[in-house]
């Protein structure tokens, strides 16, 4: 993306400076026009979508559960194999029926492009996998530490993504609303993070087959990503800006100092002849030959 494409350079912008982000514009050029825009989220979409096709295809004989398929045998996310890291990517492909996925790709396309929007393709593309993986990472966790967890049980599902892509949603763009089921009302996507965060909490140990660690590490995980990361990168920043400011200042006194020195040099030449040098200047104004003849060399490639 060139400097003429983006919102503040547009002759037609609608951006304004303090004001909260948009997130993507409305263009025409339809279905194609959003692919070009939304790479990452259409081809997360396109990507969920195989792997749930071929799961059903490689499904083994007799076991209709959709994580008993070849593919879900080598992808899905098994506490107690958690040193095979793949499975901490495979696992956010798979779904376990139509429902999980149908959900889930709503939940990416309608909010994920937000985000892409707003922090291009490649920073989205690394949020959403990191936080998927960190969802894995609490889910883990849980059955191991938890009273009664299995370290057997199956995990997968995109759900630890899409937690975090609402969590950076409700912190970066809290003017979206949202309609759910069955309150037919718009409601501020915070207060549905909210909602979601509390569900979840408070569904630990039960036993309804939702892996409700992993949306709670995505939560969590798209929180911290969304508000301290950008804080923990500025601070860096400045304390590099900072110690590079006070090297220069050590270099430029420095500097001045040696300058000094030679002109003591040339005053003492002026006054009293190159035969009152000592040994010591005679070496100084080679020395400040040699740094002469650098920045010359330099101003010369240059």
């Amino acid at each position: 993306m060139g400097i003429h494409d983006r919102d503040y350079v547009r002759e037609d912008s609608t951006y304004r400076a303090g004001h909260p982000p948009r997130g993507p514009r409305r263009a025409s050029g339809g279905f194609q026009q959003a692919m070009r825009t939304s790479p990452v989220v259409f081809g997360l979409l396109f990507a969920n979508i195989a792997l749930f096709i071929l799961q059903h295809l490689t499904r083994k004989a007799g076991i209709p559960a959709a994580g008993n398929s070849y593919v879900a045998e080598w992808l899905v996310l098994i506490p107690s194999r958690w040193f095979e890291a793949w499975r901490f990517l495979g696992f956010q492909f798979l779904h376990g029926d139509f429902s999980h996925l149908l959900f889930n790709m709503l939940g990416v396309y309608m909010f994920g492009r937000h985000l892409e929007a707003l922090w291009g393709p490649k920073r989205f593309l690394r949020f959403y996998l990191l936080c998927g993986v960190l969802s894995g990472v609490a889910q883990v966790a849980f059955e191991y530490l938890a009273p009664g967890g299995n370290i057997n049980a199956s995990c997968l599902g995109a759900s630890g993504g899409v937690s975090a892509i609402l969590a950076a949603v409700a912190v970066l763009f809290p003017q979206i609303k949202v309609i759910m089921f069955p309150i037919f009302i718009p409601i501020s996507i915070r207060i549905v993070v909210v909602i979601f965060f509390v569900i979840s909490f408070f569904s630990f140990g039960s036993n309804d087959g939702t892996a409700h660690a992993a949306h709670l590490g995505g939560l969590i995980a798209g929180l911290l990503y969304t508000i301290y990361l950008p804080k923990f990168f500025h601070t860096r920043i400045q304390k590099t800006h900072e110690k590079n400011q006070t090297r220069w200042d050590e270099k430029i006194a420095q500097q001045a100092e040696f300058q000094k020195q030679v002109d003591s040099v040339l005053e003492k030449i002026q006054n009293r002849g190159i035969s009152s040098l000592s040994q010591g200047d005679k070496d100084l104004l080679g020395e400040a030959t040699r740094r002469q003849r650098e920045e010359d060399e330099r101003i010369r490639r240059l």
